[in-house]
């Protein structure tokens, strides 16, 4: 994150990483779809860790960059087994 203020222009005040990229890599995976399923927390975790590993491969020397991609369906699943649902 310091490394974002030190780069930013200070008339910028809203940054987004959509059209930005970090050491020549996109970092900020695609946006999730829920459907009608109350997983709105799943689908926010699985896509910060995403990010984390995007933006961890992006800052190596040299960068790599990854499509890696966390499917929920069997998350969801054993939540609601779990949870008796």
């Amino acid at each position: 994150m310091l490394y974002l203020c030190r780069t930013m222009d200070v008339n910028n005040h809203e940054f987004s990483w959509k059209y930005t990229r970090l050491h020549g890599q996109w970092i900020l995976p695609p946006v999730r779809h829920q459907g009608r399923r109350p997983s709105c927390v799943f689908h926010a975790l699985a896509s910060g860790v995403e990010m984390e590993i995007r933006r961890v491969w992006a800052l190596e020397v040299p960068p790599r960059s990854t499509h890696i991609r966390i499917f929920l369906n069997q998350f969801i699943r054993q939540y609601e087994f779990q949870g008796g649902s």
